[in-house]
């Protein structure tokens, strides 16, 4: 009779065990809200730049109708927590990022050539103690990077 009162705690310890593993596994994983408004800002960002890429690279400038429109490809500027997507003058997508958001650049307009090549830049997105950074290299190449500060 003695020896059973111990095996009660040790199950009872075990099982709590067992359920703490499996409630690890099912609760979804703690992410800070400024990371994630970060993050889909940054993504909003990176989209208009791959889609005026995309616009850029279907552009024929070698027929003689489109010869006078060489600066006609739709441009991306960024500016005092906004960006917008413009062609000829005229907006295409604007987008102001939300408050408390942080934007930075080295350039102000993007603008890529019907054979990839683009005007190199970088804008920073810092909110919270994260930041987002969208690189645009001379090769047409965009990429994300995220770091925390």
């Amino acid at each position: 009779m003695m020896n059973e009162t111990g095996t009660g705690i040790l199950e009872m310890v075990l099982c709590l065990g067992i359920f703490m593993l499996l409630l690890a596994a099912a609760v979804p994983r703690y992410v800070p809200l400024d990371r994630l408004q970060l993050r889909y800002e940054a993504l909003c960002l990176l989209n208009d730049l791959r889609y005026v890429q995309s616009w850029s690279h279907g552009m024929d400038y070698s027929s003689y109708e489109n010869y006078d429109k060489k600066l006609s490809g739709p441009i991306l500027k960024v500016q005092r927590g906004e960006h917008k997507i413009s062609q000829q003058g005229r907006a295409l997508n604007w987008r102001r990022v939300e408050k408390g958001i942080q934007m930075h650049t080295n350039r102000s307009r993007f603008l890529f050539s019907p054979r990839g090549h683009a005007t190199a830049g970088t804008v920073r997105l810092i909110k919270g103690g994260y930041e987002q950074r969208i690189v645009v290299d001379t090769v047409g190449r965009v990429r994300l990077e995220e770091r925390q500060l």
